[in-house]
């Protein structure tokens, strides 16, 4: 083999593991939300000149989030923070972030107020106007937190019902800003 033969021969070598690493990598992406669904659980835009801390959301990243099971979405083994827009309040509300952690601004839901919400839209007691008018509470006295009795307003939750977290999000009329892992 000569020595044009063996640079074309290590440059097809070299397009091919790069391909390769590239479907590896692909591969991986699907397979995390594959993993994350099998738990029998299922690009950030900015929104009023409000940029996320963490940068551009992955489309399969948080196709894979919005299929998960609310319910159990700050219970997986890895952590999760979700930084979400709720329209009418001002900054990030971080989801699942520990509040010391949180920047000047940013609200912060602990995964049991997150438990919360999510009891309060399955059983169609959690509106847009309910969540703002919580948070603008929270942001006024920041010990208030978000709890079942509040979230629940009297209501029998049915244990059947298991929404999506983008079936919560979109009932709370909230915008998922970014996705932390």
């Amino acid at each position: 083999m000569g020595a044009a033969e063996e640079i074309l021969a290590g440059h097809e070598l070299a397009a091919h593991e790069l391909a390769t690493h590239e479907l590896a990598h692909e591969l991986a992406s699907h397979e995390l939300a594959h993993e994350l669904a099998s738990h029998e659980l299922p690009d950030a835009k900015p929104v009023g000149g409000l940029l996320p801390r963490l940068g551009a959301v992955d489309a399969g990243l948080e196709a894979a989030v919005r299929e998960l099971p609310a319910a159990i979405l700050l219970e997986l083994p890895r952590p999760v923070c979700l930084g979400l827009h709720v329209p009418g309040v001002p900054g990030v509300i971080r989801v699942g972030a520990d509040p010391s952690a949180a920047d000047e601004g940013e609200l912060t839901l602990a995964p049991d107020e997150w438990a919360a919400l999510v009891a309060g839209a399955e059983a169609d007691r959690v509106w847009p106007a309910h969540l703002r008018a919580a948070l603008a509470q929270k942001r006024a006295e920041p010990a208030t937190r978000l709890d079942r009795e509040w979230a629940l307003a009297g209501a029998q939750p049915d244990p059947a019902e298991r929404w999506t977290a983008g079936q919560v999000l979109e009932r709370v009329g909230a915008t998922l800003l970014s996705i932390d892992l």
